[in-house]
């Protein structure tokens, strides 16, 4: 496609590589990968495309402990989707900027963005992500030292992981 002055298909190509890499262990050609597309994704009015390239690029960045990053692209996302009104995706940006800003030891934040993505995803009934945003809820609860708050979100992301068909 590149070849071909497809820049858009090349763009989507490299998306979908940068996603494989990353899948098994490959970060740092990840990363050069995902920074291809981006630049690319930047020069067209594809929104999608380029809030979804971000979102990579921020749980990119919080997997590999480059939480300011992480958080600079979540903040680069979540904009994208709530003008395209992909709510499911605004409350995964909010699970993935609670989970940084617990990584952070910020965790009256952290509370606060996953409390919110949990809401909505239940709203949304999308089991296996309430099951997340829950996990995440329960691990920052256990951080603060409050076991048996931590239990019950603990306890709810089991009940929805086994609801999705999770084992």
């Amino acid at each position: 496609f590149s070849g071909a002055g497809v820049d858009l298909w090349a763009a989507q190509c490299n998306y979908a590589l940068a996603r494989v890499y990353r899948e098994t262990g490959h970060i740092a050609r990840a990363a050069e990968t995902l920074q291809e597309a981006r630049r690319t994704f930047r020069r067209y009015p594809i929104l999608g495309l380029r809030a979804d390239a971000f979102l990579d690029t921020a749980v990119l960045a919080l997997r590999t402990g480059d939480l300011q990053r992480a958080l600079d692209y979540l903040d680069e996302a979540e904009p994208l989707y709530s003008r395209l009104q992909v709510h499911y995706l605004v409350a995964m940006c909010n699970v993935y900027r609670g989970e940084t800003y617990a990584e952070l030891d910020r965790y009256q934040l952290a509370l606060h963005y996953l409390e919110l993505a949990h809401t909505r995803l239940r709203e949304l009934d999308v089991p296996d992500r309430v099951a997340e945003a829950a996990l995440r809820l329960g691990e920052t609860w256990l951080w603060l030292q409050r076991p048996a708050t931590a239990l019950a979100y603990l306890q709810e992301a089991a009940a929805y992981y086994e609801d999705a068909g999770h084992t």
